[in-house]
């Protein structure tokens, strides 16, 4: 026999934010995908199916929007850039380099020494190294820098200053 009401636990209803209801329908799009690449593997890649995927992404991309992409800054816009990056550095400058986004100027002074500037020539970041250094590049976005020290290392650091694990 049915137990009383009252003894049953109310159910819970959960609301549903617009955030909410933008994520699973992500999640959905993102399953299809999932259900795509399987049949792929299991029955081969046509046209029609990399066609598909790329349809669901650009529904993904359509909830989420495009990711902010920073445009880069024309050398030719830049007032008084002799000017600034004219200073005396005091020892020899190597490899200088503008970030991606062209808002950032990165060189090497001496052989230990990283330097960022920014358009200003403020200093961004420094860092004296105990090996050489060289080979310096920035990520995509500018915000990461890749640095060979030594002969045999490769290491990335954040422009804040820290390491990357």
């Amino acid at each position: 026999m049915p137990k009383p009401f009252e003894k049953f636990s109310p159910v819970e209803r959960k609301e549903k934010s617009p955030e909410n209801e933008k994520e699973n329908e992500a999640l959905e799009l993102i399953k299809k995908i999932e259900e795509i690449k399987k049949r792929m593997t299991k029955e081969g890649e046509t046209i029609e199916d990399y066609q598909k995927i790329t349809k669901l992404l650009k529904q993904i991309e359509l909830l989420y929007g495009k990711p902010e992409t920073k445009k880069a800054v024309s050398w030719e816009k830049i007032e008084d850039l002799e000017k600034i990056f004219s200073k005396e550095f005091r020892k020899n400058i190597y490899y200088p380099s503008f970030s991606p986004t062209g808002d950032k100027i990165m060189v090497v002074e001496g052989d230990y020494t990283l330097k960022i500037y920014d358009l200003t020539g403020r200093e961004m970041f420094s860092k004296e190294f105990e090996k050489p250094i060289g080979c310096l590049t920035f990520n995509p976005t500018g915000e990461e820098i890749m640095v060979k020290e030594g002969d045999k290392s490769i290491s990335l650091y954040k422009i804040k200053g820290q390491k990357r694990e």
